[in-house]
């Protein structure tokens, strides 16, 4: 069974023209506690 991921290299991905965002946010921190992600950058 091959392995799927999730991790994009290279990869060119659009927003949706009907996307009301007008710009990326970071994910608020819960609890005070930091996700993995968060540590790394």
């Amino acid at each position: 069974m091959k392995t799927h991921t999730t991790n994009y290299t290279n990869t060119f991905i659009a927003v949706a023209e009907d996307c009301p965002a007008l710009q990326g946010e970071i994910p608020p921190v819960k609890d005070g506690d930091k996700s993995i992600a968060a540590m790394q950058s």
